[in-house]
């Protein structure tokens, strides 16, 4: 199993340090190497490729200051790597920074793996540092779209609690801020270390690290710090050393074997083949679904599928996606090509001659410079296109501008992402898929909850079992009748060419070049359909495709997935018919239909407002803590009429004191009155039942109680304490009989209104 081994190494100056540098990458025999602080100018970079035989070099130089004179630079950081490796390493250029280097290592099995070499400030400057580690972010943000992404060198700051009293405290806040954003893992974190827990000798710190995510830890074979006698070295930094597997890293995605129709390709001859070997078996279909005795519409509808696929297959060409082509690849340097080829086919049967004065060689090298020509201008063509849709796009729309941007620039890898789900690794195509599959089915399960509405699902499926009822009746149609044979053929008309199939890998190109046979057996199909009452089966089945939500998300998590689904071409062709037959329907309606009454409109909205209320008082009744007094009071479900006399009411209306008494939570932490310097529990209680202030109003209230009704009902309400007496007079019901309990509770609603008035009135007064 092949690997990639990566050393990180501050080395206080090249030339002090070359030959412990060259004998560590022999030591080491490391793939790549990420090198701090080399001290060189521009003019000498070129030294870095000379320490090692085997090692190309991408290298930067720190900027110097104005008048600096020293023989020798500043910073300075460098990316050697192996030239034996089997992967393409191009140095990523976009990158605003002399702290910061990166290459794109990419094959064909593995896909892109990015690695960024960085050299942060050292000095005391946190906007520098900010500065410098915003570009890294950026960087990294954009660059593990499109592969890995390692991190690697001098940091300059502290990722360990138990350096933070002798390392920059700030730094390594803006340094933890960025590992955690990016879900990145560090040293002494979750990778165990081999070695010292330092990097930093002079005073023991970890200061240089490799950064990696989930997927390369996973495949991390060790991760080492150098011992400080392991080397003769002349800097005050340790190496660290990583091996990570790369073999059984995320594959590359692997296209299907089977070959779908090249349907843009296709003759008018060939259009006419596929729509004759479509006749016979649609003819059969129709007379299966015309017989009422045979009615499986799932076994019908796969017949149809079969028969498209059958004459497809038969009669269109075949193609399969390929990954490789050019975005500049048309017409004519296709026919170039091939004109080319076929010359040297020719050339080749001629026994391969070589000169000029050999016709089959000029020939085939007339045809090559020609393909070359129209290829090149081709290509010339397309950039040119692109340029200018980023100009334009510059000028009005930035967000599409890097959209455009990214889209030329292209994926440089097509990777299955690594998902990790209930603490297994899934990276097969096979399993990735179960592993989406399964999670899926889990997340759309109805799971038990404490404030989860039984009686609100139990009223829902008994409507849905009155709607299966209803158009579980055979013989029922659409408004306006059957389907007719035009409706389908002008909605066919409408598909759009080269849109994804779904499970039956029917696609809009299978309706649309299919004819008359095709639009017959597809009308005929929906009007069983309708009549039936049920769709066929695979209908209900799709193409579930994880599509990563973005932003710094980990990508190995399915949670950071949303689920699009890819449906059958026909159903959407059955739900685009429904949906025009419905929308006549209600355009005919709204000009010649008959609508209700004002008054019989009117009717049915009150009525249910009525009940809506109704429910809502229900609801909060029995599950509001607000309504623990009313719960009292009230003891029927029914909503009170006492409640819906303030309407008429003049003085309750006028009041604006009532209107909270519907909903105040009682006082339980009490008070002291102003007006009579005694403590109470609830403030509407004690105005209404106890106050001096408003005793005036109280007397009055039994005095109407004594003349106008039994004494047993004066009796009933002297026995009561405040509390109780507060609730009768909010319409608590009496034992009391043979008493007009209308006139009753109409008296109690205007003394707790007086009353309630009266007292705030007096406290205004007091505090005035």
């Amino acid at each position: 199993m092949s690997s990639i081994k990566l050393v990180a190494w501050n080395v206080r100056g090249i030339m002090s340090s070359t030959i412990c540098l060259s004998n560590l990458l022999k030591d080491t025999d490391c793939d790549i190497c990420i090198i701090s602080e080399h001290k060189l100018k521009e003019r000498s970079l070129h030294y870095l490729s000379t320490i090692e035989k085997g090692y190309n070099c991408v290298s930067k130089a720190d900027a110097l200051p104005i008048g600096y004179n020293a023989y020798h630079g500043k910073g300075g950081i460098a990316i050697l790597y192996k030239t034996s490796l089997q992967f393409s390493v191009n140095e990523i250029s976009d990158i605003n920074s002399s702290r910061i280097a990166g290459i794109e290592l990419k094959n064909q099995s593995y896909g892109s793996l990015f690695i960024f070499g960085a050299y942060l400030p050292s000095d005391d400057s946190i906007e520098n540092y900010k500065s410098e580690l915003s570009i890294l972010d950026s960087l990294y943000a954009y660059y593990s779209v499109y592969g890995n992404c390692i991190i690697a060198g001098d940091l300059n700051a502290s990722c360990l609690h138990k350096d933070r009293s002798i390392s920059n405290i700030y730094k390594s806040k803006e340094l933890l801020n960025f590992v955690s954003r990016h879900h990145l893992l560090h040293a002494g974190g979750k990778i165990q270390i081999k070695g010292p827990k330092y990097t930093y000798v002079t005073k023991q710190t970890m200061l240089d690290y490799i950064l990696c995510n989930e997927i390369i830890y996973r495949k991390l074979r060790y991760y080492e710090i150098l011992d400080e006698g392991a080397i003769s070295s002349t800097s005050d930094h340790l190496p660290v050393v990583i091996e990570f597997e790369t073999d059984s890293t995320p594959h590359r995605i692997i296209n299907s074997s089977d070959k779908l129709p090249a349907w843009h390709k296709v003759t008018d001859a060939q259009i006419n083949q596929y729509q004759k070997l479509l006749s016979d078996p649609v003819e059969i279909l129709i007379d299966k679904m015309n017989s009422y005795s045979f009615a499986d519409i799932d076994t019908i509808y796969d017949d149809f599928v079969s028969t498209l696929h059958n004459a497809a297959n038969i009669a269109i060409p075949k193609c399969g996606f390929n990954p490789l082509t050019k975005p500049y690849w048309n017409a004519d340097v296709k026919r170039a090509h091939d004109n080319e080829r076929s010359m040297r086919k020719l050339w080749v049967l001629d026994g391969q001659p070589r000169g000029m004065h050999f016709d089959s060689y000029r020939i085939y090298k007339r045809a090559k410079s020609e393909f070359r020509r129209v290829q090149q201008a081709a290509n010339e063509q397309y950039m040119q296109k692109c340029y200018d849709d980023l100009n334009e796009t510059a000028e009005c729309d930035i967000r599409l501008f890097w959209k455009q941007i990214k889209r030329f620039k292209g994926r440089s890898s097509k990777i299955y992402p690594e998902i990790v789900y209930e603490n297994k690794v899934y990276s097969s195509p096979e399993s990735v898929a179960n592993c989406f599959a399964e999670y899926f089915h889990e997340l759309y399960q109805p799971k038990d909850s404490d404030n989860f509405d039984n009686e609100f699902k139990c009223s829902i499926e008994s409507v849905y079992k009155d709607i299966i009822k209803t158009c579980g009746v055979e013989g029922g149609y659409l408004p306006g009748g059957l389907i007719t044979e035009q409706e389908v053929s002008k909605l066919i008309g409408q598909l759009k060419y080269r849109k994804a199939a779904g499970h039956d890998r029917v696609q809009n190109e299978h309706l649309r070049h299919g004819g008359r046979p095709v639009v017959k057996c597809i009308t005929v199909l929906c009007n069983l359909i309708v009549r039936l009452g049920r769709i066929p089966k695979n209908w209900k089945l799709g193409l579930l495709v994880p599509i990563f939500k973005g932003g710094n998300k980990c990508k190995t998590s399915p949670d950071n997935y949303r689920p699009v689904s890819l449906l059958s071409c026909v159903l959407k062709l059955f739900e685009s018919i429904i949906k025009a037959r419905l929308h006549s329907y209600m355009l005919d309606f709204l000009r010649e239909g008959v609508f209700p009454t004002k008054q019989f409109w009117k009717a049915i909205v009150q009525n249910t407002v009525d009940k809506v209320q109704t429910d809502e008082w229900t609801r909060r009744l029995h599950n509001d803590n607000n309504f623990s007094r009313f719960r009292s009071i009230h003891r029927s479900v029914r909503v009170p009429d006492f409640w819906k006399s303030s309407k008429s009411s003049r003085e309750i209306v006028n009041s604006y004191y009532i209107t909270k008494l519907l909903t105040d939570i009682p006082n339980t932490t009490g008070g002291t009155c102003e007006l009579c310097n005694t403590q109470f529990l609830d403030v509407y209680v004690h105005a209404c039942c106890s106050c001096s202030g408003t005793h005036l109003i109280r007397d009055m209230w039994w005095e109407f109680i004594i003349e106008k009704f039994p004494l047993h009902l004066f009796v009933e309400l002297y026995s009561y304490d405040d509390e109780e007496l507060y609730c009768i007079l909010l319409g608590k019901h009496i034992t009391t009989n043979n008493i007009d309990t209308d006139s009753f509770y109409n008296l109690c609603h205007v003394h707790v209104a007086h009353c309630v008035a009266a007292y705030s009135r007096l406290r205004r007064t007091t505090i005035r």
